[in-house]
């Protein structure tokens, strides 16, 4: 093997490495929205429920394909290798088709949500929406605000 052929393999092996950890740090990220902020979830629809668990298999499959780099390259296995050059044209499709559905969607997700609050500030503190008044009142002392907008938004809800 002669110098070229070397340093394109440990960059390689390099660069996949580093899309191994990412993967990785994207699992944790998914799990700890998982755990931690689904209390703010309770405000999205139905379809924006499931964002971490998006997140999470996405972090697994980043961490296949740099992982199947990664035996590829320090193995020298063309079929891994193969491998690698068939999940990467994939998850090239993949990210074309994402990039186009959220330039299409961008402004969905904030009427959305200001839609949710709004539902969520007049069932505050009414009897069978426990949820809503825990969610709120985590909401507010975790971000120190009040209100979809700001405290005005009260003055319509409260009596």
């Amino acid at each position: 093997m002669d110098c070229c052929e070397s340093m394109v393999k440990y960059l390689m092996l390099l660069a996949n490495l580093i899309f191994a950890l990412a993967g990785i740090f994207l699992v944790g990220v998914g799990a700890y929205i998982e755990i931690n902020a689904k209390t703010y979830l309770n405000f999205l629809a139905d379809n924006y429920l499931n964002t971490p668990i998006l997140i999470i298999i996405l972090g697994v499959v980043i961490f296949v394909v740099a992982f199947f780099g990664c035996c590829g390259a320090w193995q020298e296995s063309s079929c891994m290798i193969y491998t690698y050059a068939v999940f990467i044209s994939l998850l090239l499709i993949c990210e074309f088709g994402a990039a186009i559905a959220a330039f299409m969607l961008k402004g969905d997700l904030k009427d959305v949500m200001e839609k949710k609050f709004t539902e969520g500030l007049e069932n505050f503190d009414k009897p069978g929406h426990e949820g809503v008044t825990n969610t709120w009142n985590a909401v507010q002392k975790d971000f120190e605000c009040c209100g979809v907008t700001g405290p005005a938004d009260w003055n319509t809800t409260i009596p």
